[in-house]
């Protein structure tokens, strides 16, 4: 699930347009459909606005399994693990 997907599911549970996100936020409603379509990342203090027009936490959009489909990093040594986050990499299987 993307942070767009989360942000949908969230506005739409709550019964909102994208109309009203948009003029509570002064968020265009195109860029809000490209954020919810993931078609670009947010940052932090995009995704505040969207979540206090919603009335919900930031926590509730990002504390959901998401997945944001960024490659892995190219690996910087031939170790077991290429970065400290390998154990998520859904690419990475330790060397047995």
């Amino acid at each position: 699930m993307t942070i767009g997907h989360q942000i949908r599911i969230i506005r739409e549970s709550k019964g909102m347009t994208l109309d009203q996100v948009a003029n509570i936020t002064d968020i265009t409603k195109q860029r809000l459909s490209a954020i919810e379509g993931s078609k670009g990342y947010p940052q932090i203090p995009t995704l505040l606005r969207i979540a206090r027009a919603m009335g919900c936490s930031l926590a509730e959009i990002i504390n959901a399994p998401l997945h944001l489909d960024l490659p892995c990093p190219p690996r910087v040594k031939d170790t077991d693990y290429p970065c400290a986050e390998a154990w998520r990499c859904p690419f990475f299987k330790k060397k047995e």
